[in-house]
């Protein structure tokens, strides 16, 4: 499509756009937005066919295997792809819009709408996703969390009927590994820190009708709560745990940044994952707790505070299991990061106020996690622990106190 073709259909979008300002009602936005799908989205994408659509938008069963991101060919050539010509002028602008204005529909026009234009919406969003260019699949991954949205908006359930779930999930999982040094840490950044809410809002839209209790005793254990904990894992284990891996979380100081982010997200799918969080324990939980003992880890408070933090959703979906097995990691980490803390301190000196000032939120979420765990674990037990850590380090005397003023 010729730079002349873009800016016809610039014309025509606008053109659209203009007839719709001048009568703004629920039924000229359903004509609005089907017009940009079909006169203009359509055509944009329409030089790249998913492998991974049938002709009508929906799954197909013999799509080709996924490509993996760093063995693509690179094509520094964009005049195949309309799309990407016109992104920041026309696609970009008109997808946000289409996306956005979805919550703005009335409740009863807002689930047949989207079940109807899905299907026209999906071959742009894996094309973004697919390009080789960090914006381009962050924009998607932005997109794609629009349209997760709004379909638990409608309480709409076309991701399972229509396969598009697997279709998105499997031009999400090659991203995963978009980790230095293969990739700049800006350009992971910019392609992860969409990535992961994406797929989680994904999840969370095909399962809105299925999610069991908060309750353990009244969980699901049937098999759409098996294939939801499936997706789950597979982006706690393959996603989260991977990539930390690969940087060397807890032990190598370089791309803070990035490994604060991934930290983080490991609390956000414990809690997304509730009581069968309780099967990865033995791989979350040791990583964690190396991550908070680090005894550098105050100079990157953030890292410390997403540890702790994970530490915290883990041991809140997980108390059982905690209480039973693990409440001495998670102890560990806590005294692991106080200590750091402490010693802090004790550089920086009582005239360092604003040192001590930025130590505080770390102390806190130390606080935070040892009193949580003191209501799980046996009374008894828990005293004999604490009594032989503050004996062998006073300073630890904080750590357990929770009396306001005591440091």
């Amino acid at each position: 499509m010729s730079a002349a073709a873009n800016t016809t259909l610039h014309d025509k979008a606008q053109r659209i756009l203009n007839a719709y300002q001048e009568k703004p009602t629920p039924s000229s936005l359903l004509d609005t937005l089907r017009e940009l799908l079909t006169q203009i989205i359509k055509p944009l994408f329409s030089a790249n066919p998913q492998p991974s659509l049938a002709p009508s938008g929906r799954k197909t069963h013999f799509a080709p295997a996924v490509t993996l991101p760093h063995s693509q060919t690179l094509v520094l050539d964009d005049s195949d792809k309309p799309w990407k010509l016109a992104f920041s002028t026309l696609t970009l602008p008109l997808l946000t819009s289409i996306l956005q204005s979805y919550p703005t529909l009335p409740a009863s026009i807002l689930k047949p709408t989207l079940e109807q234009q899905i299907f026209l919406l999906t071959p742009a969003l894996l094309n973004l996703i697919d390009d080789t260019t960090p914006l381009s699949k962050a924009t998607g991954f932005q997109l794609l969390h629009h349209l997760s949205d709004a379909l638990v908006l409608a309480n709409s359930n076309i991701l399972h009927p229509s396969g598009l779930t697997d279709v998105f999930i499997d031009a999400i999982k090659p991203n995963f590994m978009l980790l230095p040094s293969l990739t700049p840490e800006e350009d992971s950044l910019l392609t992860l820190r969409p990535l992961y809410p994406a797929y989680l809002s994904l999840v969370r839209a095909r399962f809105q009708q299925s999610l069991p209790d908060s309750t353990p005793s009244q969980a699901s254990h049937g098999a759409e709560e098996s294939k939801r904990q499936g997706y789950l894992t597979l982006l706690l284990r393959h996603g989260l745990l991977a990539s930390l891996a690969h940087l060397g979380a807890g032990t190598n100081t370089s791309h803070v940044e990035l490994t604060t982010f991934l930290v983080a997200q490991v609390g956000e799918v414990a809690g997304a994952m509730g009581i069968y969080a309780t099967a990865h324990l033995q791989r979350v939980l040791p990583l964690l707790r190396t991550v908070a003992c680090d005894p550098f880890a105050t100079s990157a408070p953030g890292l410390l505070l997403a540890a702790l933090g994970a530490i915290g959703a883990v041991v809140d979906v997980a108390e059982e299991r905690v209480r039973q097995e693990w409440w001495g990691e998670v102890l560990r980490a806590c005294v692991g990061a106080w200590l750091s803390t402490v010693d802090d301190e004790e550089v920086a000196g009582v005239a360092q106020k604003q040192q001590h000032e930025a130590l505080a939120p770390m102390k806190d979420s130390c606080r935070a996690v040892a009193a949580k765990l003191a209501t799980l674990v046996d009374g008894e037990l828990w005293e004999k622990a604490r009594s032989k850590l503050v004996e062998e380090e006073p300073e630890l005397e904080g750590l357990f106190a929770l009396k306001e003023g005591v440091s």
